[in-house]
């Protein structure tokens, strides 16, 4: 016997309590039709002050807010949520959908003094961007808030649906930079591994990207984006697929 409910279902009904530190199996959780849906909680790859989000378009992310990152996509089911039914001491949550793609880990936005220089080493949380909260639009969908001095950031998802149900969609990402006196080398860390350019996206095995408002440039392995400002603005727009 299972039951269901508002952004969950199948839940097993048992009239045992759960020992201590058993894992109860199968609260997956989904997003309303048009909307989003939040878990905030452990998840496996994006840290212990992760924020799942799982769209209604059938796409997913994990944004890692120790560092303010992307830290995960994927597709399909979004997340079990039994394992931190009964508690948050039961370890990492992880996807419950397919092609799970890892975004590089560390703070993803810093000063560099040149284009190809090493990038700072990854750390537990970030002490050059501060996490400032997220507000949720109409269809809750989250716009994730945060700041690098006196320079504020927002960082919006639109999931965008595939029009064929064999592929999966994509998921556009609206960066926004606003600030007095911003820093004039700045730079976002998109990527790592070996990217071709195709046309006007870059693609490796698993992951395509295409930006707009700003030069894509290939360095130790990475792909890096520059941080134009105009007027004490940037906006960059990134959107990330499967490559096929």
């Amino acid at each position: 016997v299972s039951w269901s409910g508002p952004g969950f279902k199948n839940k097993p009904l048992s009239k045992t309590a759960p020992k201590p530190g058993q894992v109860v199996e199968g609260m997956l959780i989904e997003a309303p039709e048009g909307e989003a849906t939040l878990y905030r909680n452990f998840i496996d790859g994006a840290g212990p002050r992760a924020i799942g989000v799982g769209y209604h378009e059938g796409v997913n992310l994990a944004f890692d807010a120790n560092n303010m990152r992307l830290a995960m996509i994927w597709h399909g089911e979004f997340i079990d949520g039994a394992r931190h039914w009964i508690g948050r001491g039961q370890g990492f949550q992880p996807p419950a959908g397919s092609d799970v793609i890892r975004l590089p880990e560390g703070v993803v936005i810093t000063e560099l003094d040149n284009s190809d220089s090493i990038w700072p080493g990854s750390e537990y949380r970030t002490k050059e961007l501060e996490f400032e909260g997220y507000v949720l639009d109409k269809f809750q969908r989250p716009t994730f808030n945060y700041s690098r001095g006196k320079l504020s950031i927002t960082d919006k998802v639109i999931p965008v649906a595939s029009p064929s149900k064999e592929k999966p969609g994509t998921i556009r990402r609206i960066l926004k930079f606003s600030g007095k006196k911003p820093p004039s080398n700045l730079y976002l860390r998109l990527a790592q591994g070996k990217f071709e350019k195709d046309k006007m996206n870059y693609v490796d095995e698993e992951l395509s990207l295409s930006v707009k408002g700003g030069k894509v440039l290939a360095s130790n392995d990475e792909l890096r984006v520059p941080i134009q400002f105009n007027n004490e603005t940037a906006e960059l727009e990134i959107t990330y697929g499967w490559a096929e």
